[in-house]
């Protein structure tokens, strides 16, 4: 094993407690379990041909980058993240911006520039449609919201974050869920918009992008 990372696929537990005993984790620190046994949460993706096997099988993504994939044979650049929307993004990453690169170190670092200030946004814009990621199903227990997916437990109890989820439907943005909690409510707009941006870190709301999508210029 004398590669500069090695990497030992694990497809079951009996499989991982052997090599727990067998390799110290001075011996383990420089390989990567690859843990594909069911209890793991690193599901295997149903990519190509396997697609087809089972519609109830719980997906993952064969993607296992966010970042930049820029491609010199075709001269583009593109930023990515994995998804498992395998219907609108069936290479297992969606695409969120793209440009091709006809100067490429000028273009690279403008690409760069036009990301920072229209995607990695730190809080919502107002106008934004806001939608629930589609793998969440809610339920009520005892007065709080449980928003509930495969890897977490989201628990929603502020009485406004609760009132917004309950508003989101995909078709209001985020200044109309705004004005409609803050009237009915009698509620300052500035509370209600914290707490929109409150869920907003929590990754609640959809931000896969619908293909086909437009180039940045």
């Amino acid at each position: 094993m004398g590669g500069t990372w090695d990497r030992l696929s694990i497809n079951s537990l009996k499989e991982l407690h052997i090599i727990m005993q067998e390799f110290s984790a001075i011996e383990l620190k420089d390989i990567d379990l690859v843990l594909q046994n069911p209890e793991s949460l690193k599901t295997k993706s149903c990519a190509g041909r396997a697609k087809d096997l089972s519609i109830n099988t719980q997906l993952g993504s064969i993607a296992c980058v966010s970042g930049f994939l820029i491609n010199l044979s075709q001269r583009n650049i593109k930023l990515i993240s994995p998804c498992i929307d395998f219907e609108r993004w069936p290479q297992g990453y969606a695409v969120y911006a793209e440009t091709e690169l006809d100067d490429p170190i000028k273009q690279i670092q403008e690409f760069f520039e036009h990301c920072e200030k229209t995607i990695f946004n730190e809080s919502l814009d107002i106008e934004k449609i806001l939608s629930l990621r589609e793998e969440i199903y809610i339920t009520n227990h005892e007065g709080q919201l449980n928003l509930k997916t495969q890897y977490a437990n989201i628990i929603v109890k502020d009485k406004i974050e609760k009132e917004i989820v309950s508003r989101i439907n995909g078709t209001l943005s985020v200044s109309e869920i705004v004005s409609e909690i803050s009237k009915t409510n009698e509620i300052n707009p500035g509370l209600v918009l914290h707490a929109a941006n409150t869920l907003y870190e929590k990754g609640i709301f959809e931000k896969l992008p619908n293909p086909p999508l437009l180039q940045y210029a």
